[in-house]
C-alpha cells in the first residue's frame, strides 16, 4: 500500500503512513480507555479513568512529582488490546526510561511486553503510539484501584527525571 489511510474516533484522527518496522496494512481502531490508574509507591493506586478520557491538559499523573523505580501508570481494558495511543501535554525530560509490562497471573508478577513499535519514547513525545508484538498468551486480569481489567503498566525505570510528564488523554488501540 503506497499511501496512508486515516480513521477518526471522536476528536482524534489517526493517520496511518507506512513506516519502517510497521506493517503497511497497519489500520487500527482507537477507543476510550476502559480504565486507567496512576501508581505512586507513597500513595498507592489512584483511579484516573476520567482524566484518561477527557482532553484536560496535565490531568493524568503519569509519574509522581518525586518518582522512584516501580512508580508508573496503568492502562486497562475489559478485553485484551494491542497498544495505546497517547497525548502528552507536558513531555518528560531526563535520563529515565519506561518499561512496558503486563500482568501474568501464573508467575504472578508484572512481565515485560515485547514492544514492536514505540513512538511514546518514555512520555517524551507529545503524541505517540506504542504497540506490542502480540497479545501475551498468559495476560490475565488483575485488580488495580478497585478495577478488574487487563492491565498494561508503564513502569518507571529511574535515571534522572528533570521534567515530570503529564498526560492529556489516552486511547486503547486494537488491530
Amino acid at each position: 500500500h503506497s499511501g496512508g489511510a486515516s480513521t477518526t474516533s471522536a476528536d482524534l484522527t489517526v493517520s496511518v503512513v507506512p513506516t519502517v518496522g510497521v506493517p503497511t496494512t497497519d489500520l487500527y481502531s482507537v477507543s476510550a480507555m476502559d480504565a486507567a490508574a496512576s501508581h505512586d509507591a507513597d500513595v498507592g493506586d489512584v483511579d484516573e479513568t476520567t482524566p484518561a478520557n477527557n482532553d484536560t491538559v496535565d490531568d493524568m499523573t503519569l509519574s509522581p512529582a518525586v518518582a522512584v523505580t516501580g512508580d508508573g501508570y496503568y492502562y486497562g481494558g475489559t478485553t485484551q488490546f494491542d497498544g495505546i495511543l497517547h497525548k502528552i501535554s507536558t513531555v518528560g525530560a531526563g535520563t529515565y526510561t519506561i518499561t512496558w509490562q503486563y500482568w501474568d497471573s501464573t508467575v504472578p508478577s508484572w512481565v515485560n511486553l515485547d514492544i514492536w513499535f514505540n513512538e511514546i519514547d518514555s512520555f517524551k513525545n507529545p503524541v505517540g503510539r506504542i504497540q506490542w508484538t502480540a497479545k501475551p498468551a498468559l495476560w490475565a486480569t488483575s485488580t488495580i484501584a478497585g478495577l478488574t481489567k487487563y492491565w498494561v503498566k508503564a513502569t518507571i525505570t529511574m535515571g534522572t527525571m528533570t521534567t515530570v510528564p503529564k498526560g492529556q488523554r489516552a486511547y486503547i488501540v486494537r488491530y
